[in-house]
């Protein structure tokens, strides 16, 4: 006999399987995840406007700070130097809002652990892809030339070359290779780096062909080069340190919560070592120290709510710990830069254009100027040290946002965050109250992740890094769905959701 399925069943499982997508593409790639989370929306938009079948979202906390942070930003927009510009970046604020469906869509905390679970067993693909560049390299550095080699004079020892004519490039065979593509009465245009500078430089392929026909090394003695920062899938390797820590931290959760699931722990103590590891290897200072942070409130919340016992936890924060310092310390002597050296180039570029962002703020106080209006107007403003320095944005998630959208704007946003971590302390509070209940680990992690975003937020914008936010929206999504639900189901590999 033929049995129909509720369309609420479909609906379900619809939200469920792009919900896996989303937590499947987050650590890899935004457009996975928005696309996937955009579907999501729709399908959970219909099941509560139309089927009536979802409970209010006013109960997810954050909710109310958060239409007043949405009026705010769209006002600044409407009164923006740019209105076109910052009423087309509204889609990035607006985007905030995917934890509360999430926290919504979801009605089991089972759910809630897969979905955490399956995003960190997804991370490991991008950590396998560090190490293979870390084995292989990214490019080659040139540690000597012979006396007519064409590159001697061009550059200098020491620099690194990963770019010919926009093609990659691992040893000088590969140059030659690439110079046997092109046109004689052509020029072969190199991009690498001096360090972190980048550096850049034009030799004709007549040279490059000429000498290579004698020595296909073109007269360079190079080695691979393994010390740069790594980034993963990602074009930037301050959103991969970033997504990094918000996963660590959930894994450490996870971990937390599976103490006496011996298989889970084993898996998800490689999982954290891994991507640790791969942190490391980022050279990326603020999350790891944001790392830290979230790993003292994690250890604070399980002794506190009698999550571990007591000097299990101090063996564990003491190891983390002590690798977080070595981590920072490694940081620093391989980019050789000092802790407070203000002549090092990024905390000094950060010293400038906070000055400068300041004082826009002094100006334009209430509304800010509006999203993406520095952009255009950074020349007449005389921002960046009056050009002297590269453009990019303030480098402080709250400056950037008093900038943007004014000083309310930021205290409505300051609210928003302490009502994050209101919610989450008493749902872990109520959680940790249920014996082996598996939810609390998720909460856990959230709580973390969120402490170590805040703390890197102090140097970075990582609110307007559109990885990090996803990652970070799906975290709290499912934090605050398992906070909201009334019951909880152990065991999340043993009973696999099919259903939301």
């Amino acid at each position: 006999m033929d049995i129909k399925r509720p369309e609420r069943d479909f609906l379900s499982s619809a939200i469920l399987v792009l919900l896996s997508f989303y937590a499947v593409g987050a650590p890899h790639s935004i457009w996975v995840a928005q696309a996937s989370s955009l579907l999501m929306f729709l399908l959970w938009s219909y099941r509560w406007l139309i089927l009536k079948k979802v409970s209010s979202v006013k109960g997810v906390p954050g909710f109310y700070p958060l239409i007043g942070f949405f009026g705010l930003a769209f006002l600044s927009a409407l009164f923006s130097f740019e209105p076109r510009l910052s009423l087309n970046g509204m889609r990035s604020v607006l985007f905030m809002g995917m934890f509360v469906v999430v926290a919504r869509a979801l009605s089991r905390p089972v759910t809630a652990v897969f979905l955490m679970g399956l995003m960190v067993v997804s991370a490991q693909a991008n950590v396998l892809e560090t190490f293979s560049q870390e084995v292989r390299g990214i490019g080659f550095r040139m540690t000597g030339f012979t006396d007519d080699s064409p590159f001697k004079g061009k550059f200098e020892i020491g620099d690194v070359l990963f770019l010919a004519n926009g093609k990659r490039v691992q040893s000088p065979t590969d140059i030659f290779r690439i110079a046997c593509e092109n046109p004689i009465e052509g020029t072969l245009r190199f991009e690498g780096r001096r360090i972190e500078l980048r550096v850049s430089g034009e030799i004709p392929v007549r040279s490059i062909l000429e000498f290579g026909k004698k020595d296909r090394t073109l007269g360079v003695l190079y080695q691979p080069a393994r010390d740069f920062r790594a980034k993963g899938f990602f074009d930037h390797y301050a959103t991969y340190a970033e997504v990094l820590q918000l996963l660590i931290s959930m894994a450490l959760g996870l971990w937390i919560s599976a103490l006496k699931n011996p298989r889970i722990r084993l898996w998800l103590t490689v999982f954290i070592g891994t991507m640790v590891a791969a942190l490391w290897f980022t050279y990326t200072r603020a999350p790891q120290a944001g790392l830290m942070v979230s790993v003292l409130v994690i250890g604070f919340a399980a002794i506190r709510f009698k999550l571990v016992r007591v000097k299990i936890n101090l063996v564990w924060l003491t190891v983390v710990l002590v690798c977080g310092g070595v981590a920072l310390g490694f940081a620093y002597s391989t980019r050789g830069i000092g802790v407070g050296d203000s002549r090092e180039g990024s905390l000094f570029w950060r010293l400038v254009v906070w000055q400068e962002g300041v004082e826009l703020v002094k100006r334009h106080p209430l509304l800010g100027i509006g999203r993406g209006s520095d952009k255009i107007h950074a020349f007449d403003w005389g921002l960046y040290a009056a050009g002297d320095l590269p453009p990019g944005h303030f480098h402080n998630t709250f400056l950037q946002i008093a900038v943007w959208y004014g000083i309310p704007a930021l205290l409505v946003y300051g609210l928003f965050l302490i009502t994050l971590f209101s919610g989450l302390w008493r749902g872990l509070k109520a959680a940790a109250s249920r014996p082996q209940f598996e939810g609390s680990g998720v909460i856990l992690g959230a709580l973390g992740g969120l402490s170590g975003f805040c703390v890197s937020s102090m140097v970075h914008f990582n609110l307007g890094d559109g990885e990090v936010a996803m990652t970070l929206w799906l975290i709290l999504g499912c934090a605050f769905a398992v906070t909201l639900s009334e019951s909880g189901k152990k065991g999340f590999l043993r009973n696999l959701p099919f259903g939301v």
